[in-house]
């Protein structure tokens, strides 16, 4: 080869080079013009498209079609690609890298879908496979002003974080009962899981991970108005039914106004329960404590067993 020939040849990389460098460093320019059919493809619409900045960019009315549901927003935003991918290698993660403000997800059901073989391992693998993916490619999003519906069920989402595969949100249960929620799936751990409202005086965690490679393990722990109960569950590889499970409140209270009995103070006994996969045992003591010594004292023991 001729040392003109490496010349040009030489030039032509170069200027193909810096032709490519050029296009990228103008993504953002040039990227409004690709999103909206590349969005299409993913299932995604929306109206407007507003830069913010070099790096970032907005959406108005954005809607995301998907089999187990439709998620939509008022206004969403997010780096551009190159952008996202830089923070992403660097670590450079100055601000959120996907919000979404007045969204709403609706949950819909296929009628016409064929019965699913699914079961609570092969959720539990799915669930961590989502973590997974959000974790590498999804360092930290945030969440304002949301709504969750299934069917009557309505959730409110005043906020939710979530960074480095940790989510932590507000919500608010039907009849106004807000609640903090924290959940945490590291790579090499089980699934943490907490709940927690001051006004109703309860809070849980929850453990949840597969023991091997044929059954997934649940275990609960928690407190209201100072009662204590443990829950413990294992579920095989297929189905729903656990094959062995445990429910516990050693020493419960409960006021009796709960109960609409007036005339006494609280109702206090202990609950045990257990399911070894075909059978189930339970055994319940309550004591109703009047107010009044003019009353009489109740005392329930109930003890069940089946299949």
């Amino acid at each position: 080869m001729t040392t003109r020939r490496r010349r040009v040849i030489f030039r032509i990389v170069s200027a193909l080079a810096l032709g490519f460098a050029i296009a990228l460093a103008a993504l953002p320019l040039w990227f409004p013009w690709v999103a909206r059919p590349l969005a299409k493809s993913l299932g995604i619409t929306y109206t407007d498209y507003q830069r913010d900045g070099y790096a970032r960019f907005h959406v108005s009315n954005l809607v995301l079609r998907a089999k187990s549901g439709v998620f939509n927003a008022k206004r969403a935003g997010a780096f551009v690609p190159t952008a996202w991918l830089w923070r992403m290698a660097f670590g450079t993660n100055a601000a959120p890298f996907l919000t979404a403000s007045a969204w709403e997800f609706s949950f819909q059901q296929n009628s016409n879908a064929p019965a699913s073989s699914s079961s609570v391992f092969t959720n539990v693998a799915k669930l961590n496979d989502t973590f997974k993916t959000l974790r590498r490619w999804l360092p930290e999003a945030e969440f304002t002003n949301g709504t969750i519906r299934a069917k009557e069920i309505q959730i409110a989402v005043p906020n939710a974080n979530w960074k480095n595969g940790a989510l932590a949100a507000k919500i608010v249960l039907p009849q106004n009962r807000p609640f903090a929620l924290n959940a945490d799936w590291p790579a090499n751990g089980p699934l943490k899981l907490s709940l927690a409202s001051v006004p109703l005086n309860f809070q849980t965690e929850l453990s949840l991970a597969k023991t091997n490679s044929n059954s997934v393990r649940l275990s609960a722990n928690g407190v209201w108005s100072s009662n204590r109960f443990e829950l413990s569950a294992t579920f095989p590889k297929n189905g729903w039914i656990p094959k062995s499970a445990n429910a516990r409140a050693d020493s419960f209270q409960i006021p009796a106004s709960l109960l609409k009995l007036g005339n006494y103070e609280k109702i206090a006994g202990s609950l045990d329960g257990d399911w070894n996969g075909a059978r189930y045992t339970m055994n319940l003591t309550a004591r109703a404590i009047p107010k009044s010594a003019a009353l009489p004292e109740w005392n329930i023991e109930a003890r069940a067993s089946g299949d």
